[in-house]
């Protein structure tokens, strides 16, 4: 039985940020956002917010667990915020869910 079955769950999107070098410039691709469910996102407690990109230390960080297969850069949106996913966490593969460590994006 996925935790995800008895944690209630919240609505949120993610978009995997892509594109291509135009002579020499970034352009981002045009990305559909991909519609998951997600444990309400709560306060990173300190212990496990060892982020491997040092000024990542001064941002408050939060933790939510999905089924879905994030990683490192997707755009978490939930609430009207979007977050950049910085690290995962353990994925629990028998329960279908893993551990995903965000921030939010700073205009």
């Amino acid at each position: 039985m996925s935790m995800l079955s008895w944690m209630p769950t919240v609505a949120a999107s993610y978009t995997r940020p892509t594109g291509a070098y135009v002579d020499g410039v970034w352009v981002p691709a045009t990305v559909t956002p991909v519609t998951i469910s997600i444990v309400e996102p709560q306060r990173d407690p300190g212990e496990e917010g060892q982020y491997p990109v040092e000024g990542d230390r001064v941002y408050a960080h939060l933790k939510t667990w999905t089924s879905a297969r994030l990683q490192v850069d997707d755009v978490l949106s939930y609430g009207g915020i979007d977050y950049r996913v910085v690290k995962l966490g353990s994925w629990y593969t028998q329960a279908g869910f893993g551990e995903v460590f965000i921030r939010e994006i700073q205009p």
